[in-house]
């Protein structure tokens, strides 16, 4: 793909320097310590929810505890929006990352209650005991081949051909292996056993693979715990890591005692010695340095990952990291004799590690859109053009195999492959939402008098377009995923603990887009009023308003999505909750919103499916050339013609190819 266009937002033309994006550690602007500031929450009692506005994030106090998201969190952004207070229910106080208490009605996983790690909750045992409760080996055969071929889950974490030794040396003296990795080998089986109750959740039997899969985790709890994982050794890491992945793909919900597990193996990493690159150590072979590589990335971007869900500052300082990206080698490539590592192979070539590469370099992004994000003073804008070009950069870089690609263009492509290019593409896209967030709906908890003082109406629309394609890809997958032989529809376990805080991250960035328009009166617009302190983009060409109704269309689509599973997920409650009384006031004119047709009816009695079949007789869907079909989203047979093109120029927003 080729671009030569000006950076965005909106053809900025000013002198803006480009970000060496190969080395993944520079740092735009300095963070000022604000030492004397703090914030006060006052002496509210418990029974009264406290919300601050969206810039400084959201608290909300419960009997059970206080709860912050940071101001970038989905959750923030629909707490701030002060026109829905009093309209919902309580799931509008339900607490992010604390389990529901309602019963859950998922097939995959009873409600969670928290990683028994931390608790300490397995019975006490031992290692003959354990090693007694292995499987045959034809069992655990066909595990840990499913792990290493059909999962994808941590790729390359381990090396196959060390791994397939000590296999073979723990069937042949099995008192010889050491606790911890045969905590490993749990954790392996564990996996596989989950990903087989997705395959077949509608069989009978299907419950039983989640037993299973459940003993397995409280073997390798125990294995951990008789290993006494806490002072770290060899496997320690890489069993954490499986162990936070055991923990989370189950679960519908970001937990946040897995930011407590990841704060662990951070811990654990940083004490070892994972941050800093092996080359300063000799007495580390070029085997263990390469590995140690593998693992820091991981490391890394599951502190991105997790902190980003739950709203919370990340634990690495990048400033004291120098550990360079793994090397795009397969595993025979090198063992524990290599003496000399072989250069990296080329991107072109598709490898199981280059994922992780792919990982670990857009996860290195987050620092610059955290910094401009979430710094408590209001960042240059020139810091924003800096970090879009950036993150443009970064996408037009990611390695050919795992560039995204259309469903269409794709039909020879494994599975896994496509599924990485989604989480690659979808996350680009959440990078340009938050970036641009701050600058986009500066108004979101403040006084409508300086509601103007930071607005761009070129982030505006980049956050906007950006979280409208999120949607858009998010209903791809959900056709994927709930049509048989769909080509997801045995991976929804694993997209949907990849994906689902990105889809709440839009979902909430448009009802609060679609809420201020009702507010103001679809007549005054955001490009109808210039900001206080107007920047070179704001001269430029805007882009056209993008129309209300095809926003609200998508969110009528994503609230029938969500609807399945507001009984077992405490943040699909609340956003379902937040859009049912958006598209009502949509639909009613309430807030001085446009009224060009119904969207949704008596959404209180979660009627998705006339909030979803209003579109379908409505005249504006000739504007909605949707190129996939929604056949039977809710019992019915519809089809959604995709919205006019959102021209951004400059940003790799205007590409559509991914549909």
């Amino acid at each position: 793909m080729q671009d030569s266009t000006p950076v965005h937002p909106a053809n900025y033309t000013g002198s803006v320097p480009t970000p060496d994006t190969t080395g993944q550690r520079t740092i735009i602007g300095n963070r000022n310590p604000y030492l004397s500031r703090r914030l006060s929450i006052g002496s509210a009692p418990y029974a009264t929810p406290f919300h601050s506005p969206s810039e400084q994030g959201s608290i909300t106090r419960s009997p059970s505890g206080d709860n912050y998201v940071g101001g970038a969190h989905w959750a923030a952004i629909l707490d701030s929006i002060e026109e829905l207070k009093g309209q919902i229910g309580d799931g509008s106080e339900t607490q992010i990352g604390v389990p529901s208490e309602e019963p859950s009605h998922t097939v995959l996983s009873d409600q969670n209650t928290g990683p028994q790690l931390l608790y300490g909750g397995s019975p006490k045992t031992s290692k003959e005991e354990i090693i007694a409760s292995i499987p045959p080996r034809t069992d655990v055969d066909r595990l840990v081949s499913r792990y290493f071929n059909a999962l994808d889950v941590t790729p390359a974490l381990l090396h196959s051909a060390k791994f397939r030794r000590q296999y073979e040396q723990f069937w042949e003296d099995p008192e010889a292996a050491p606790i911890v990795w045969i905590g490993l080998l749990f954790l392996l089986m564990c996996l596989a056993t989950y990903s087989l109750q997705s395959s077949t959740a509608a069989q009978p039997q299907g419950i039983e693979f989640k037993a299973w899969g459940d003993k397995y985790r409280e073997k390798a709890i125990q294995c951990l715990i008789l290993g006494n994982y806490t002072k770290g050794g060899p496997y320690v890491l890489e069993a954490l890591i499986l162990y936070l992945a055991a923990e989370a793909l189950p679960s519908e919900d970001a937990m946040f005692c897995n930011y407590l597990l990841v704060g662990i193996i951070v811990h654990l990493a940083l004490r070892t010695g994972y941050h800093r690159d092996s080359r300063h150590f000799p007495n580390i072979s070029p085997f263990e340095g390469e590995m140690r590589q593998r693992v820091w990335a991981t490391v890394y971007y599951l502190d991105v990952v997790v902190s980003g869900q739950m709203g919370l500052p990340r634990m690495i300082r990048d400033q004291q990291v120098d550990t360079e990206a793994p090397r795009n080698l397969i595993d025979s490539d090198f063992d524990e004799n290599t003496a000399v590592l072989p250069p990296s192979r080329p991107d072109t070539e598709l490898t199981p590690i280059l994922y992780g590469i792919a990982k670990y370099q857009v996860a290195s992004l987050w620092k610059l859109v955290d910094n401009v994000s979430t710094d408590i003073e209001l960042s240059p804008y020139d810091q924003v053009l800096q970090v879009d070009q950036a993150i443009r950069d970064a996408r037009l870089g990611l390695p050919p195999p795992l560039r995204w690609t259309s469903l269409a263009e794709s039909v020879t492509d494994p599975l896994h492959v496509i599924i990485q290019r989604l989480w690659l593409e979808t996350y680009f896209l959440k990078l340009q939402v938050v970036l641009h967030k701050r600058y986009a709906l500066p108004w979101l908890g403040a006084a409508p008098e300086r509601e103007q003082d930071h607005y761009r109406p070129g982030s505006q629309d980049a956050c906007v377009a950006a979280s409208m394609r999120i949607l858009e890809l998010q209903h791809m997958v959900h056709e994927e995923t709930r049509r048989p032989g769909g080509r997801f529809c045995d991976h929804s376990w694993k997209i949907s603990c990849l994906l689902n805080q990105e889809y709440l991250l839009a979902a909430s960035m448009l009802c609060a887009y679609v809420r201020r328009r009702q507010q103001r009166g679809h007549n005054t617009t955001a490009a109808a009023v210039a900001p206080a302190s107007a920047g070179p983009e704001v001269t430029a060409a805007r882009v056209p308003d993008i129309p209300e109704l095809q926003i609200r269309q998508l969110l009528a689509k994503s609230l029938a999505i969500w609807e399945r599973s507001r009984m077992s997920s405490a943040e699909c409650k609340k956003v379902v909750e937040v859009l049912t009384v958006v598209l009502r006031a949509a639909e009613t004119g309430d807030g001085g919103g446009d009224d060009d047709g119904g969207v949704a009816a008596d959404c209180e009695k979660q009627d998705a499916r006339v909030a979803v079949s209003a579109f379908a007789s409505q005249d504006y869907l000739a504007n909605f050339d949707l190129p996939f079909t929604f056949e039977d989203i809710l019992g019915e047979n519809m089809s959604f013609p995709l919205h006019p093109q959102v021209q951004i120029q400059g940003s790799f927003l205007d590409d559509t190819s991914y549909l």
